[in-house]
């Protein structure tokens, strides 16, 4: 009566950035199908109406510990996780009665994931997570966040001129489809 029970999959391979973290950046056939993975389960769940709002590699877990660094990680080794921010914008209410679809305002997720809509306070709807998954396309690739400051205000500033670096390393060595992709 005073507990709530919440049974999820066992994933024992930790996240996606502890593995970039500790094996460095994933090749690009791997960062293919993890965002194949990630947007699947995205527009699954946009489908429901569910906007996740914090898109990051700490919330992708590895079902289990790659066995190979030829294939470091396979679509079905993942699992998006913590919808902890995730909010319902389908347009329904608890009954199932129909309200206007509407929009969020408040700042949710992290930092350094955020589109710049949400930052605006002018709104926002579920394409925020599809500007995640391009922050997160370039942290597999690279291994590092492509928006930074030395505090919160100028990492939002560095977010809201949304402009990416792909010059330094690894990028040289980056396809063009993947580097258009990011951008």
């Amino acid at each position: 009566e005073r507990s709530v029970h919440v049974l999820t999959e066992l994933c024992e391979g930790g996240d996606l950035w502890e593995y970039i973290h500790g094996h460095g950046p994933l090749p690009e056939a791997a960062a293919s199908e993890v965002m194949a993975a990630v947007a699947g389960a995205l527009v699954f769940c946009h489908g429901q109406g569910i906007v996740h709002r914090d898109v990051k590699p700490e919330n992708i877990l590895l079902v289990s510990a790659p066995s190979a660094r030829t294939n470091p990680i396979a679509a079905h080794m993942i699992k998006l996780a913590d919808f902890g921010s995730a909010a319902d914008l389908s347009g329904k209410d608890p009954s199932g009665k129909e309200r206007h679809r509407g929009f969020f305002w408040e700042a949710e997720g992290t930092a350094p994931y955020m589109a710049p809509e949400v930052l605006s306070g002018r709104g926002y709807d579920e394409m925020v997570d599809v500007w995640s998954l391009g922050v997160l396309l370039y942290v597999m690739l690279s291994g590092y966040a492509p928006f930074t400051g030395q505090d919160i205000g100028h990492l939002f500033l560095s977010i809201r001129m949304g402009r990416l670096d792909l010059k330094k390393e690894p990028w040289p060595c980056i396809s063009q489809d993947a580097k258009s992709l990011v951008k």
